[in-house]
C-alpha cells in the first residue's frame, strides 16, 4: 500500500517535471524564431513581458518592422542610375586606386517608399555631380597609384574639320550701262548679254576649334551671247564715221567671266564671319558687226585680267525653318586689260586705215560683291539655297566701247575702260558635315 502511494506521488513529480521543461523549452523556441524574423539592428523588447509570462512562456511582442528589401532587388535595380566613369568623374583618388572601374549608383528620391527601402540614401555624398555635359579629349591615360585605366568619354571621337560646299547655277545678265552708237538703229544697250549663264562653287574648311582660322576656296564661270539687227543700216559710228549704201547690219556680242578666289576665315560670333583673300577675274568680250549679206565687217576682241586684294564680311541669321545668308565683299588691285581690232571690206575707209590694232593697257580697280539668300534646310547636312548677287568692277575694257573711242582719220587710237555691272540669280544646294 505504501509502495503504490509512492509510486503515485513519483508519477506525479514526473509529469510536473515533463510539463516545466516543455513549457521552457516552447518558450524559449518562441524567443529565437522572433528574434530571427526581427532585424538583428532592432531586437525585443523584453521589458514588456510580465514575470508569468515569462515563466508560462506565452505573451504578445510588438510587431516588427517590415525588412527592408534586398539592395539588388528587382526594384531597386529600376530605380538605380549606374555610372560606370562616376569615379574616374570625380577624381580616383578620393576613394582609392582599387576601386577604378567599379561602377556607382546615384539614386535619386523617386517615391515616398525609397524612403522605407533606404531611409539615409547616402551613396558617394562627398562627391560632386557627374556632369551632363563633357567636351575634351576622346580619350586619356588615368594613373593612380599602381592602378592604371583608360577612359573614354561619351562624346569621344577623332576632332575633324567642318566642310561646307556650296554649288550655284547662276543666270546673269549685263546690267553695265554706257551708251554707244554702232550703227542706225543699235546701240550697246540692245546688248546687253542676258542669255548668260554659268556655275559658282565654294569650299570652306573651319578647324575643330571654332577660334582657329579657316579657308575657303571659290570659282565661278559664266557665259553668253546676243545679237541686235536693224534691217537699214548705212554709217558705222567710228571717228571718223564709216557710210555704206542702205543695207540690212547685224551687231553679234559674245562675253565670258571667269574668275577664282582664296580666302582665310575667321568666324566672329554664330552670325557670321569675316574674311581676307584674293581674288583673279578674267572678262572676255567679243563685237562682230557686218553689213549683210557680205559688207563691211568689224571684229573688236577685249580682254581684262584683274588681281584683287578683298575683303569680305559674311552675315547670317537663323530662323526656325530658314537661314538668311549674305555676302558683301569689296576689293582692289591692278588690271591688265588689251584688245584686238580688225577690219574688212573697208569701203570708204580713210586711206591708210590698217586692217588691225592692238592695244594694251594697265590701270587700277575696285571690285564689289553683294549677295543675298535664304537656305531651307532639307537635312541636318543638305540645304537647298536661292537668292541674288551682284558684281560691278571699275576698269573693265569692253569690246562696244571701242568703236566710238577710236580716231580712224589721226590713227589715233586708246583703249577705253568702262565699269562692268552683271547682276544674277542663283540657285543651288550646300553640303555640310
Amino acid at each position: 500500500m505504501l509502495n503504490a502511494q509512492n509510486n503515485a506521488s513519483a508519477r506525479e513529480s514526473a509529469t510536473c517535471l515533463f510539463l516545466k521543461v516543455l513549457s521552457s523549452a516552447f518558450f524559449a523556441a518562441s524567443l529565437t524564431t522572433h528574434t530571427i524574423a526581427c532585424h538583428a539592428s532592432d531586437p525585443p523588447d523584453l521589458s514588456q513581458l510580465s514575470d508569468s509570462q515569462k515563466e508560462q512562456g506565452v505573451g504578445q511582442l510588438q510587431k516588427p518592422e517590415p525588412e527592408p528589401p534586398p539592395r539588388d532587388s528587382e526594384r531597386d535595380k529600376q530605380r538605380h542610375h549606374y555610372h560606370p566613369n562616376y569615379l574616374l568623374g570625380a577624381g580616383a583618388g578620393a576613394t582609392g586606386g582599387a576601386m577604378i572601374g567599379q561602377g556607382f549608383r546615384n539614386r535619386p528620391i523617386t517615391k515616398a517608399d525609397d524612403k522605407d527601402c533606404d531611409p539615409s540614401l547616402d551613396y558617394n555624398s562627398d562627391l560632386p555631380q557627374v556632369p551632363m555635359e563633357y567636351s575634351g579629349d576622346p580619350s586619356q591615360d588615368c594613373l593612380e597609384e599602381t592602378t592604371p585605366a583608360r577612359l573614354m568619354h561619351f562624346d569621344g571621337g577623332p576632332k575633324i574639320p567642318k566642310i561646307k560646299v556650296d554649288v550655284h547655277a547662276l543666270f546673269a545678265r549685263d546690267l553695265s550701262r554706257f551708251d554707244a552708237q554702232i550703227v542706225d538703229g543699235i546701240n550697246t544697250n540692245q546688248l546687253g548679254w542676258s542669255g548668260a549663264s554659268g556655275i559658282q562653287a565654294s569650299m570652306g574648311i573651319q578647324p575643330p576649334n571654332p577660334s582657329d582660322t579657316g579657308l575657303q576656296l571659290g570659282f565661278a564661270l559664266i557665259g553668253g551671247d546676243d545679237e541686235a539687227r536693224t534691217s537699214s543700216a548705212q554709217r558705222l559710228y567710228t571717228q571718223p564715221s564709216i557710210g555704206f549704201s542702205p543695207s540690212p547690219f547685224v551687231s553679234f556680242r559674245e562675253m565670258s567671266l571667269a574668275t577664282v578666289e582664296g580666302n582665310l576665315l575667321s568666324p566672329v560670333s554664330q552670325w557670321g564671319q569675316v574674311a581676307i583673300g584674293m581674288r583673279w577675274m578674267n572678262v572676255n568680250d567679243t563685237l562682230e558687226n557686218q553689213v549683210l549679206p557680205n559688207g563691211l565687217f568689224q571684229h573688236i576682241r577685249t580682254r581684262s585680267n584683274s588681281f584683287l586684294i578683298q575683303l569680305s564680311i559674311e552675315p547670317k541669321l537663323e530662323f526656325k525653318r530658314a537661314r538668311l545668308e549674305s555676302l558683301f565683299q569689296i576689293g582692289a588691285g591692278p588690271v591688265f586689260s588689251d584688245s584686238n581690232t580688225q577690219f574688212r571690206n573697208l569701203v570708204g575707209a580713210p586711206a591708210g586705215l590698217p586692217s588691225e590694232i592692238v592695244l594694251d593697257r594697265v590701270t587700277g580697280a575696285v571690285f564689289f560683291k553683294g549677295q543675298l539668300g535664304l537656305a531651307f534646310p532639307l537635312r541636318r547636312w543638305l540645304s537647298v539655297q536661292s537668292g541674288v548677287q551682284l558684281i560691278a568692277q571699275s576698269d573693265i575694257a569692253p569690246a562696244a566701247a571701242q568703236i566710238s573711242h577710236t580716231d580712224l582719220a589721226q590713227q589715233k587710237f586708246h583703249l577705253r575702260t568702262e565699269s562692268l555691272v552683271l547682276g544674277s540669280l542663283f540657285v543651288g544646294i550646300e553640303v555640310s558635315r
